[in-house]
């Protein structure tokens, strides 16, 4: 008699699947599906949303509907 296992064909996870099975195992990291890649991001640490605040903070002020805008290339900011 042969030992071989009885069962299922093995099918590999969908990428949903596989996309939960590593966010599962990477808490806190971020998960995403893009086109039919799975990419993963690391937590931000402090640094990061400081450059990341540092990067918003000036362009909320130009995009800002209703009030006048005085976003300038630095260059002409003298």
């Amino acid at each position: 008699m042969s030992a071989a296992a009885v069962g299922q064909p093995f099918e590999p996870p969908t990428l949903l699947e596989a996309a939960d099975l590593i966010s599962d195992q990477l808490v806190g990291y971020r998960v995403e599906i893009i086109g039919s890649q799975i990419a993963v991001t690391p937590p931000a640490n402090a640094p990061h949303s400081r450059s990341l605040t540092d990067i918003m903070v000036p362009s909320t002020r130009c995009t800002t509907p209703g009030r006048a805008s005085n976003c300038r290339p630095p260059s002409a900011r003298r």
